[in-house]
């Protein structure tokens, strides 16, 4: 809006009403109980992997087989945490909530600056180191010792085997499903908040960071 000479601007306390832009990725209607990502009903991907509908959240198609097989292979490739992370982890108070664990580790994460420089590659890494911050927290939280990633397994497979469990491969699929189902929920709070800090040109982890605390708040 353009304001005129003598106009006074006006404000939405809380930005109640505002709108900032629109999600071309996901839409909810809470109401009717239905999700959709980039146009795609959530029970039509029902039978998808979590590889298979982050590909398409990411690059706005269904991989073909032969594209599903390279980007799973480098989800699985990307599940590592540094060392200095883990150490963190370790040193954090048991009585820690793990959102601010998870809040705290990729904010560390973006402090080694002798990682990857693509954008997509600095994505995909984040999205499978944070399963293992979380299942590590758990662990060093129950004074066991943290279990070391596995290229085997499935992404709700992989979560259950960090925390020291040996999953059927029905447990695997139940938490798979659980994590497709809250991928995406179109621009609500954390999403908001990852843009505005971005918009500042800050770090990708630094705008990742911002995002996991917007997650923490009970009204998100």
């Amino acid at each position: 809006m353009v304001l005129k000479q003598g106009d006074k601007p006006t404000y939405s306390r809380g930005l109640e009403g505002v709108i900032a832009d629109e999600s071309k990725i996901c839409f909810i209607d809470g109401q009717k109980g239905e999700l959709y990502y980039r146009g795609y009903s959530i029970e039509s991907l029902k039978n998808c992997t979590f590889a298979e509908v982050t590909y398409l959240l990411l690059f706005a198609e269904l991989p073909t087989q032969s594209q599903l097989d390279i980007f799973t292979h480098r989800l699985r490739e990307k599940r590592f945490l540094p060392r200095f992370v883990i150490d963190i982890i370790q040193a954090l108070p048991r009585s820690a909530h793990p959102m601010e664990v998870l809040q705290t580790c990729v904010a560390a994460l973006g402090t080694d600056h002798n990682g990857e420089n693509k954008i997509e590659e600095k994505v995909l890494t984040l999205i499978a180191q944070c399963p293992l911050i979380v299942a590590s927290f758990y662990r060093a939280k129950n004074n066991q010792e943290i279990v070391e990633p596995s290229k085997e397994f499935n992404e709700g497979g992989h979560f259950l085997y960090l925390l020291g469990l040996n999953p059927s491969e029905e447990e695997s699929r139940i938490l798979e499903t659980c994590f497709i189902l809250h991928m995406e929920h179109g621009f609500n709070a954390s999403t908001f908040a990852a843009r505005a800090i971005g918009s500042t040109l800050a770090p990708y982890h630094s705008a990742m960071a911002g995002a996991v605390g917007s997650l923490f708040g009970p009204l998100h």
